[in-house]
């Protein structure tokens, strides 16, 4: 389960400063893009279109690289810290039981 992860953090730094060459800057880029094709889990990713900290594309661009998918959230509104308000717990537990054992 992914709660608000971001494509790479040198995504997250060139959306936020694309004036300045944080590609060439940035020492560890964490490019969750680059390790998840090697996640075999089912991977479930919750994200809020109103994320001011990593923009809801950030998700939805991981989900898709995920080779083995389960579910994608996207909560209309909500902001980095809100999905617990809004229902993540829920979701996760579904996920979690669906995905228990293997399968």
């Amino acid at each position: 389960m992914l709660e608000t992860p971001f494509y790479s953090a040198v995504t997250v730094a060139s959306e936020r400063y694309p004036f300045a060459p944080v590609g060439l800057l940035m020492l560890d880029q964490f490019q969750s893009n680059e390790w998840i094709g090697d996640v075999q889990e089912p991977v479930f990713v919750a994200h809020g279109t109103a994320d001011r900290t990593v923009s809801v594309s950030n998700g939805e661009r991981l989900f898709q690289e995920a080779p083995n998918p389960y579910d994608v959230w996207i909560e209309p509104g909500a902001d980095h810290s809100d999905l617990w308000a809004r229902g993540i717990w829920e979701r996760a537990q579904t996920f979690f039981a669906d995905t228990a054992g293997g399968g």
